[in-house]
């Protein structure tokens, strides 16, 4: 059993506080360049240690009597996470102190992975950054990350290396099986004498985790005395499989329960930690000699952590559920301890994660990080020199497999592939996680979810396995040339990569990386389906057992929709694209999000346009950028997904927006046209509109509303109909045209500015469709809180013979209207201007009833209604030429609700004219 001395001591420093005790100073206070052991256990669970145990309030057969030891001269990190909960994955994020999603690191560098299994050669391990500030470097144990020879230790900044390329090997020499090396030669380590003196097991010989420890206790020894300072990654593979332990390491469990595994995991872990021991003892006394003089424990920063939760039920995860492969606290919680030269025993409380110790070891040896890293410097979290938290989120994100987001109180996690997503309230011992709380805290789960996605834009799809089992590149072209007119996006080989191979999409592919080509079909009209997700959603077994996916995660991610190729049929085709949101990001390597508008008209006498039918959300701001000249249609809606985003027009492509759109950030026209078109289309609240020289901004229907609008010299704000509401307009050196096609408001287009009107530039009117004004017709094309400044130039088109416009109140207030030449002053409500109120005038207003017109609008609101009726009645009812009629029931509710609502100031000019008659 464990020593009574040890129980006391860790008693002492686990129960009396939670909390950290703090040292004196924030800095340590050895010397300034100490030496660094990280010890990294192998599938160790979570209470399968002595002062776990402890710390969780429970007892173990389990003895571990050297880590205890350590526990109650360190500081105790009980909510340490790992980056992945499988072995390799795990590493790569310690070792490069990045999130390995980053990098495309998700497969566990198992034999099916090889030759592709190991950490992209852009990343800078640990050994390499540690190399570059002049430290001797060492790596002995589990490598796991790499096996061909640009991944082997020796070209990854190791200087010794003394372990295996694998993820693991026979605990007792076998020379058909063996994969350990020193640097890059096989070895006969079975052979090898202990360097420790640690006798063999008498029937199998020499003990591996022996082995490691002596190799790492000789390194030590040997670089104990030098000026250069040491990293030295000590990564037995105990308690990882196979279940192999020396005879001798069962005696400890002869009086215990343990049988079978659990008994074989009990003479593991013990071996694992008579390694730990063995190890520290060199720290103490670097030449065995007895006499610690020359002890460097004081100048050497000690941490101890483990790779993983427990791998299945003969390990001991205590209180957490979940073991190893997914993302419940038993996978990815890990005990660490951190000794330091001047840091105080205690516990640390927060979490923090694995890859804080690159970090944490770079600003110890002086240096600055080579490259931009995840993890931070625990130091002075750890001596309570910064009171905040280390991390405000740590995540998970394993292709399908799992997902989580969590804080220091709250998970949001997706354990298994088939798991749904629910949120827990993690109690202080890593409990909780059989209570799901996602429906009566809806407001946690989205702060969590947009989390999770600010991390998920950041990262790459799994690429380090074969080809087989991923689909390689990140541009696919669908194929339209499918035999269907309706095509699935999950349609096997229902697209082209980049090496021209047919090929599939699936949930996986779904990254701010992923580019989609649609191209013109010049032989169909296509139908391209799109109900494929992303990896972090839901699997569809998921969604049909009852669970949707969670707003946020439902929607397919990419970095680009690219509608590109040259048509040239000779019949009108289309393609739409419909199905799931698309959420647009930009991608990690510098390509904005951006819908492509690269497709060319190059037909004599047909047509082709896209219709993108998909709903739009915004992580970033959307480019709808290119020089194509076919038809560019978005009906789907463009929304924000949370912060409000921007759209920016770009080249020369011409692209009509007819959806209700909702995204709140600016609107850019700096090339082409951007044009809104049809009755529900809508902009429904942007900040700036800002149209660039050369570029146009057009309204065919509609309703688009922004904070301000700006109108560079040689751009140009067409209206054909719909209104624009503008908070003001600062700068309008560009051109404004209004095309009226009718009398009626929606056949003409109606700006809209709530403050301030600074006209300027050129104004034009034109009349479209064989549209003709009479005598008496109005359009009310402008309307402005405050007015200043004034038109360039007003260009009015021509009218037949005997009318002309009346322009005199267009900045005043925004009203162009056409005269007779011979006209007199007319009753206002003379609708027909013949000089009398009659029959004849209630039937063009009953005519225009509810329209916005000037025809049948006696009092110049543009809005025909119970007002004008009254107006009309009064006219008659003053003039005595004629009888009165009822209006029909229509009309008299009109009647009834009539005058009194108007939602801005309208214009006045019907009752100018009626006042100077």
């Amino acid at each position: 059993m464990r020593p009574t001395s040890c129980h006391t001591a860790l008693r002492r420093f686990a129960f009396a506080a939670l909390l950290l005790s703090v040292a004196p100073t924030g800095r340590l206070l050895a010397a300034d360049r100490p030496n660094i052991m990280m010890i990294f256990a192998d599938d160790a669970g979570y209470a399968d240690f002595g002062f776990t145990s402890d710390y969780l309030g429970r007892t173990t057969e389990f003895v571990t009597p050297n880590l205890d030891q350590l526990a109650a001269q360190s500081v105790f990190a009980p909510q340490t996470y790992v980056t992945s909960s499988t072995c390799a994955v795990s590493r790569a994020g310690l070792l490069t102190g990045r999130y390995q999603q980053r990098f495309g690191f998700h497969f566990n560098a198992i034999g099916r992975d090889v030759p592709y299994e190991g950490v992209a050669e852009s990343e800078t391990l640990l050994f390499e950054q540690m190399k570059a500030l002049d430290y001797n470097t060492a790596a002995i144990g589990k490598w796991h990350i790499g096996q061909q020879p640009q991944w082997q230790p020796h070209n990854q900044g190791v200087d010794y290396f003394f372990g295996t390329l694998s993820g693991g090997n026979y605990y007792f020499y076998s020379a058909g099986s063996n994969t350990i090396r020193r640097n890059e030669t096989l070895v006969d380590w079975g052979s090898e004498p202990s360097f420790n003196g640690i006798p063999n097991d008498p029937q199998f010989g020499r003990e591996l985790t022996d082995a490691f420890s002596d190799e790492a206790s000789q390194y030590i020894a040997e670089h104990a005395g030098d000026e250069q300072p040491f990293m030295l990654y000590f990564a037995p593979t105990a308690p990882h499989t196979p279940y192999q332990a020396k005879g001798s390491d069962f005696r400890p469990f002869d009086n215990s329960s343990l049988t079978g595994n659990r008994k074989i995991i009990a003479a593991m872990t013990y071996a694992l930690d008579r390694a730990v021991g063995t190890v520290l003892s060199r720290l103490d006394d670097p030449n065995g000699d007895g006499d610690t003089s020359d002890s460097i424990a004081n100048n050497t920063i000690v941490v101890f952590s483990n790779d993983n939760g427990g791998a299945n039920e003969y390990y001991d995860n205590g209180p957490l559920a979940g073991l190893k492969g997914g993302a419940n606290e038993g996978g990815i919680r890990v005990p660490t301890l951190i000794r330091a030269p001047g840091l105080a025993p205690g516990i640390y409380d927060k979490q923090i994660s694995t890859m804080d110790f690159f970090a944490t070891f770079v600003a110890a040896a002086q240096g600055e990080p080579i490259a931009p890293l995840d993890g931070v410097d625990l130091m002075p979290y750890l001596t309570g020199a910064d009171n905040g938290v280390p991390h405000q989120y740590l995540f998970q994100h394993n292709r399908e497999v799992f997902s989580a987001a969590q804080d220091e109180e709250w998970k949001l996690v997706k354990a298994r592939a088939q798991s749904p997503w629910q949120l827990h309230r993690l109690n202080p011992d890593g409990s909780g996680e059989d209570v799901d709380l996602s429906a009566q805290y809806p407001e946690k789960v989205a702060e969590l979810v947009r989390a999770f996605v600010a991390f998920e834009v950041q990262t790459e799809k799994g690429t380090n396995t074969r080809p087989r089992y991923y689909h390689p590149g990140n541009t696919f072209i669908f194929r339209d040339d499918q035999p269907y007119t309706n095509i699935g996006w999950s349609n096997p080989d229902g697209w082209i990569n980049e090496a021209g191979d047919p090929t599939g999409v699936g949930r996986n592919d779904s990254t701010s990386r992923f580019v989609a080509v649609f191209r013109p079909n010049e032989t169909k009209d296509y139908v391209a389906v799109g109900r494929t997700t992303r990896a972090a959603s839901h699997s569809p077994e998921t969604v049909a057992a009852g669970h949707p996916d969670l707003p946020g995660l439902d929607e397919f991610m990419l970095n680009e929709l690219r509608l590109a190729g040259s048509f040239a049929g000779d019949v009108n085709r289309s393609a739409t694209l419909q199905g799931n949101a698309l959420l647009f990001a930009n991608s990690p390597d510098g390509p904005v999000a951006k819908i492509g508008l690269d497709a060319t008209d190059d037909s004599a006498s047909a047509d082709f346009a896209y219709d993108v039918q998909h709903d739009i959300e915004l992580y970033h701001d959307l480019h709808l950028a290119g020089d194509g000249t076919v038809r560019f249609e978005i009906s789907g809606q463009i929304r924000d997904f949370y912060e409000p985003r921007s759209i920016f027009k770009e080249g020369t492509s011409r692209v009509t927006l007819t959806g209700d759109n909702s995204f709140a950030g600016d609107v850019t026209v700096a090339g082409g046209t951007l044009e809104l078109a049809g009755d529900g289309a809508a902009i429904g609240h942007a900040r700036h509109l800002v149209v660039s020289a050369g570029a146009e901004f057009r309204q065919a229907g509609g309703l688009a509303v922004f904070d301000s609008a700006q109108l560079a010299s040689g751009a140009q704000l067409s209206l054909a109909g719909g209104e624009i509401v503008v908070g003001e307009i600062a700068d309008m050196a560009g051109a404004a045209e209004f095309e009226i096609g009718g009398i009626a408001w929606e056949n003409y287009g109606h700006l809209a500015v709530a403050g301030l009107g600074d006209w300027g530039g050129t104004l034009t009117v034109t009349l479209a469709g064989g549209f003709e004004p009479v005598a008496g017709d109005a359009f009310w094309l402008l309307d402005a809180q405050q007015v200043a400044g004034a038109f360039d130039a007003v260009n009015l088109p021509s009218l037949p013979s005997g009318l002309s416009w009346n322009a005199s109140a267009l900045l005043t207030e925004g009203v162009v209207a056409v005269e007779s030449a011979a006209s007199v002053l007319t009753e206002a409500a003379d609708f027909n201007q013949d000089l009398s109120v009659d029959d004849a005038d209630l039937a063009i207003w009953r005519q225009w009833l509810g329209q916005r017109t000037s025809r049948g609008d006696a009092n110049g609101d543009f809005r025909v209604d119970g007002a004008d009726f009254l107006a009309w009645q009064a006219a008659v009812g003053g003039g005595g030429n004629a009888a009165v009629p009822e209006p029909d029931a229509a009309a008299a509710l009109l009647c009834l609700l009539a005058a009194g609502a108007a939602v801005r100031t309208w214009p006045n000019w019907r009752r100018r004219r009626a006042a100077t008659r």
